[in-house]
């Protein structure tokens, strides 16, 4: 049985990938686990972004108020190549690059 963590990451990247399409987008997925980028998206006027597709992960503070987004930092290679991180909600299917 698949870790419910990679099920989600599976959705998140499904849920990108048809937002980008929607819009016009050409979306090309990666074929190896460990590539920097998950997702290549070229769009209408030919703009070319790198992405690394992520849950958007919430934190409940100390004091029980509004969660807050967990921010994901990219590593020195995700820099060098000029990715950019994708938050993905799965609960409303908002895409937020």
């Amino acid at each position: 049985m698949r870790h419910p963590k990679h099920v989600a990451g599976d959705a998140a990247e499904a849920l990108a990938a048809l937002e980008f399409i929607e819009q016009g987008a050409w979306v090309f997925t990666t074929a190896q686990s460990n590539s920097p980028a998950d997702m290549v998206v070229v769009r209408p006027g030919g703009q070319v972004d790198l992405l690394d597709i992520k849950k958007l992960g919430k934190r409940i503070n100390k004091h029980g108020r509004n969660p807050t987004k967990i921010h994901r930092v990219l590593t020195p290679q995700q820099r060098i190549c000029g990715v950019r991180i994708c938050y993905v909600d799965l609960s409303t299917r908002e895409v937020d690059v």
